[in-house]
C-alpha cells in the first residue's frame, strides 16, 4: 500500500500554490538622477526567475516520487535463528 501518496500530495499542492505568488509586479519609479530602483527591479526579477526555477525543480522531484516503482523484485532474505 502506498502510505506516502498522501505527504506527495500535500508537497505538491503547496510547491504550486507557493509558485503562484509571485513578485508584486510592481510599477517602478526610478529617480532622476538615481538608477538604484532599477538595479532593485532588476534584482527583483532574477530573484523571481530563480525561485520559479527552483519550485518547478521541486514539483518535478516530488511528482518523480509521486510514480510507483511497479518492478519490485526480492533483494535478500534473512534468515536469523531462534534463541531460547
Amino acid at each position: 500500500m502506498l502510505v506516502h501518496l498522501p505527504a506527495l500530495d500535500a508537497a505538491i499542492a503547496r510547491e504550486y500554490e507557493l509558485q503562484g505568488r509571485g513578485s508584486s509586479g510592481s510599477v517602478i519609479q526610478p529617480g532622476l538622477f538615481d538608477a538604484r530602483a532599477l538595479h532593485e527591479a532588476d534584482a527583483a526579477r532574477g530573484l523571481d526567475a530563480w525561485r520559479l526555477a527552483e519550485h518547478q525543480r521541486r514539483l518535478r522531484r516530488l511528482q518523480e516520487m509521486h510514480v510507483p516503482d511497479e518492478e519490485v523484485g526480492l533483494a535478500a532474505v534473512l534468515i536469523v535463528p531462534a534463541w531460547g
